[in-house]
């Protein structure tokens, strides 16, 4: 017992050691605190988070872009040098008021469609200013018109970006021939070669058997130069 009475006041007397040194080291900073201040407690995930900011940044860049060019409307919208919409222009601005969610901020190029007299750019300045103002204001009074009732509000912003092209005739190619890839003809050849529904891909326009081509069968089976058609449908 008295073993117990003395260890007890033993670890008493320790513990109020390490709290009048606690309460005189009160002022500084935690040991956590003066960790933190050497070194990086978040490693991997602050950096893993800059990472995949810095990857997807040019993607957000190019999805605002895109919107942008997705809600303009060019000087091809409008008469020639004047702020009356062409058929053109009007379907343009009733395709952006039916998608849903409908965007109300229009963007609208400025006015490029004018004659430059060089002995005169100021007037050139003007008129083009005068015309964005009277083509915005074009727009807006067409928007409300068509969309009368349903509460949506729109507000038009003048930009200018580079035109967006691609002068090659391989992207135009491909579109138009991609819808025959998936047409099948009879013997299940397609009218660009391809393979059809039901059928194999051809070679060559040949019967089967016959000397000196080569082919595929009827049956999907090869034609060999000078024999018979392979295991397939023969004839």
């Amino acid at each position: 017992m008295n073993r117990f009475l003395s260890t007890a006041a033993a670890l008493a007397a320790l513990g109020g050691a390490f709290g009048s040194a606690g309460c005189m080291n009160s002022s500084k900073t935690s040991l956590q605190s003066r960790y933190s201040e050497k070194v990086d407690p978040c490693t991997p995930e602050r950096y893993s988070l800059q990472a995949r900011e810095a990857a997807l940044a040019p993607f957000e860049a190019q999805v605002v872009n895109g919107h942008v060019l997705d809600q303009y409307v060019q000087n091809g919208d409008f008469e020639t040098g004047l702020d009356g919409l062409n058929p053109g222009g009007k379907v343009k601005l009733d395709t952006l008021t039916r998608k849903r969610p409908v965007d109300g901020h229009i963007f609208l190029q400025t006015a490029r469609d004018l004659n430059y007299d060089a002995t005169k750019p100021a007037d050139y300045a003007k008129t083009s200013t005068e015309l964005n103002a009277k083509r915005a204001n074009a727009v807006v009074a067409y928007l409300n018109a068509t969309t009368a009732g349903r509460g949506l509000s729109f507000d038009v912003t003048v930009i200018d970006p580079a035109e967006q092209l691609m002068p090659a005739s391989g992207p135009a190619n491909s579109v138009r021939g991609y819808p025959f890839r998936f047409t099948s003809g009879i013997n299940g050849i397609t009218n660009n070669g391809q393979v059809g529904v039901g059928g194999a891909a051809s070679t060559a326009n040949v019967q089967p058997g016959t000397p000196g081509a080569a082919g595929v069968g009827p049956g999907g089976g090869t034609t060999t130069p000078g024999g018979p058609s392979a295991p397939g449908n023969r004839q």
